[in-house]
């Protein structure tokens, strides 16, 4: 005997799953930065600077958009005194396409600066501090 057990998934739900299904993930690199995904967040590192950016959901066509900090370091002691979260707000938006990304980094006060990154890549960095 079996049984038929009707399964109701809201369209919400759904649209959940295919966002999770295509956020990049791993180590990304090119030029002089280094991108991580994680399921805590997107670490950004170049010579000079870092960034940390919320968890990635991107759509089903790839495209995502994040908000995070953007710190920029310089040679020598860093303040521990300032107030208030370090660095500049920052947005990170792109699209994945197989194993490139295409990138918008957006800080407040700088002009935006266009990445693209390949998987699995290796960078060297030479760091400022």
């Amino acid at each position: 005997m079996s049984y038929r057990m009707p399964i109701a998934i809201s369209a919400p739900c759904i649209g959940l799953l295919l966002m999770a299904a295509s956020a990049p993930d791993g180590t990304w690199s090119g030029g002089r930065y280094l991108l991580r995904f994680s399921a805590s967040g997107v670490t950004l590192e170049t010579d000079c600077a870092s960034a940390n950016f919320a968890p990635v959901v991107a759509g089903k066509d790839g495209h995502f958009r994040i908000e995070g900090r953007y710190s920029a370091h310089t040679p020598g002691p860093q303040s521990a005194m300032e107030e208030g979260p370090a660095g500049e707000p920052a947005t990170l938006s792109g699209r994945m396409q197989g194993g490139q990304l295409d990138l918008v980094l957006n800080v407040k006060g700088m002009a935006p600066q266009r990445l693209v990154l390949d998987q699995g890549n290796k960078v060297k960095m030479i760091r400022c501090y």
